[in-house]
């Protein structure tokens, strides 16, 4: 009788040690300082600023717990606040790659927002694990939303080694972000990996682009990709609108639904293309596709070992592409190429 007393106790005691541990941040907190593992886990209960001037680092290892809603349950902060760590001044969340920092929601189901880092110069995010964020809207003024898991707007952060998986939408650049993102995983977002819009122009290293509804979206932005995987996304590796320019190289395409669908220029060299359907590229297209690697798909699947390019043809150079595996290359549907 005595040892099942002691061993309740001990059980207690451990229980109350667990909810000790933890550390709550209020909706509306201004944070600064350090992030410790000593007080982790850290539980965002709304929307939480780093203000213009303060820096907050969060050590290797911490985890962070942003309260989570259902995703229509979002749009205003003052009646719902779903968690979202919003940073004007710097932020320096660097993990290790044997002790990242998780960025996670509250239960076992639902949304938190975002991280929005707006004007926020000198921000790197490092070896993070970052699901189940669902984006925030309306923070407090006019285009403060925050669309992606991480969300960069005017500024240009350093973003390696980051893992985004199962959100709504991984990255969202604006207002002429210049990120570097660079040896990351975006993966499993409901609606786009990367949006980039209103003259922001990431470059992205060495990072794999998957299994989303869509890799890439643009409008009227400049993204530079090099040496990246765009991997079995269920519609369009790439949509590229308005005046987007991008650069393209040394690239795998691979498996997507279509590849590009592109409405202004674009770069498009030393890459290696093969997808579910046919089509390549599709839309208004001004550019180069030049020294790659297009392959088509096996003859036992109907219709789709061709190459399908539907353009307008103005300014668009084909040339010194290495084919294999395609037994038609159509352009515009009634011409060969």
């Amino acid at each position: 009788m005595q040892s099942k007393i002691i061993l309740a106790l001990l059980i207690n005691l451990i229980f109350q040690v667990n909810i000790f541990s933890q550390t709550h941040i209020p909706h509306n907190s201004e944070v600064n300082g350090k992030w410790t593992v000593a007080k982790s886990p850290y539980v965002v209960e709304g929307r939480v600023i780093v203000p213009v001037g303060k820096e907050l680092i969060i050590e290797p290892g911490v985890e962070i717990k942003f309260n989570a809603l259902y995703k229509k349950d979002y749009k205003s902060l003052s009646k719902k606040n779903r968690g979202c760590l919003q940073v004007e001044g710097t932020l320096k969340a660097v993990g290790t790659a044997s002790n990242p920092i998780i960025l996670t929601r509250t239960g076992s189901s639902e949304q938190w927002g975002a991280i929005y880092l707006k004007n926020a110069d000198n921000s790197e995010i490092a070896y993070c694990n970052i699901d189940y964020a669902g984006g925030l809207t309306d923070l407090g003024g006019p285009n403060q939303d925050a669309f992606g898991a991480i969300s960069i707007q005017n500024c240009n952060p350093t973003i390696s080694n980051v893992k985004i998986n199962n959100v709504e939408t991984g990255v969202y650049t604006s207002e002429g972000a210049s990120p570097i993102i660079k040896n990351s995983v975006i993966t499993n977002c409901a609606k786009s990996a990367l949006v980039c819009v209103e003259k922001s122009n990431p470059t992205i290293q060495n990072t794999v682009i998957s299994k989303s509804l869509f890799g890439i979206r643009c409008e009227g932005s400049n993204p530079i990709l090099i040496n990246c995987n765009i991997l079995y996304n269920q519609s369009y590796g790439f949509v590229l609108h308005q005046l987007s320019k991008p650069q393209i190289s040394n690239c795998i395409v691979w498996g997507n639904g279509s590849a590009f669908e592109v409405y202004y220029k674009m770069l498009i060299s030393q890459s290696i293309i093969q997808n579910k359907i046919a089509k390549i590229i599709t839309g208004k297209n001004k550019g180069r596709l030049k020294e790659n690697n297009i392959i088509g798909l096996p003859r036992d699947y109907p219709n789709l070992n061709s190459m399908l390019i539907e353009t307008n043809l103005l300014e668009l150079e084909i040339a010194q592409n290495n084919v294999k595996g395609i037994y038609r290359c159509i352009i515009r549907k009634d011409k060969e190429c």
